[in-house]
């Protein structure tokens, strides 16, 4: 079952499976578009109950045009954010019934999905898409995710792209190190080629290795630390 919800004055996607591990994304600075709900269909058919957290719920449409993603991506206010993720893990775990949820993210995503494994601890696995992490930090974000990923007590994923544009090399050096300083393991998949991006552009040909190998390894992830749930 596939559908939008709306939860404590908020609007997001949900795609349920049977079993009681699910997964919450962080989508794209696209928002709730087509490319969003077909990761979660993805998940929901791997057996993970799937929720999209729409970041611009309030706004007029769900599916901002390009120009309006950048206008709208730019007024995010991570505090605002955490509160949102916070109720939808609530949702998650108490009118779905789950009982392991992780994080996955894409893009602006991908730095979300940082922010909520470090700050809270429900969240028991972590997939970082490309995370969009500039040095300086953007005027809306108040939270340095490159430091605070230290704190993330769950296993994360990393999936970088060598030709990121958005996050320099420096800035993913830096992550990998404050994830590595950690308990929890840390899982980095390195794709020399790849684009920023790469799963919304997957015929491209230095994106399709890393679309081909990225996904499946993530959904593996995503499964076998939500496991002990079943």
């Amino acid at each position: 079952m596939a559908q939008q919800v709306e939860y404590e004055g908020l609007n997001g996607y949900l795609a349920q499976a049977d079993g009681p591990a699910g997964v919450l994304i962080q989508p794209s600075h696209f928002g709730l578009n087509e490319i969003a709900r077909g990761w979660a269909h993805s998940l929901a058919e791997a057996g993970l109950t799937t929720v999209i957290w729409n970041q611009y719920s309030g706004r007029p449409k769900l599916e901002p045009a390009p120009d309006e993603a950048v206008a709208w991506g730019k007024e995010l206010k991570d505090d605002v954010a955490l509160r949102q993720n916070a109720a939808w893990l609530g949702y998650m775990f108490g009118e779905l019934g789950l009982r392991s949820v992780g994080v996955m993210g894409f893009c602006q995503g991908g730095r979300f999905a940082l922010l909520v494994a470090a700050t809270d601890r429900r969240v028991s696995a972590c997939v970082s898409y490309y995370p969009t992490l500039t040095s300086p930090m953007k005027p809306n974000h108040d939270l340095d995710a490159v430091a605070i990923a230290g704190d993330i007590h769950c296993a994360v994923q990393l999936i970088y792209p060598g030709s990121d544009h958005a996050t320099s090399r420096e800035t993913f050096n830096a992550l990998r190190a404050n994830l590595d300083g950690r308990q929890a393991p840390t899982t980095t998949h390195i794709y020399p080629s790849a684009e920023h991006g790469f799963l919304t552009h997957p015929d491209k040909p230095e994106n399709q290795q890393a679309t081909r190998l990225s996904w499946p390894l993530a959904v593996a992830f995503l499964q076998a630390h939500l496991a002990p749930a079943r």
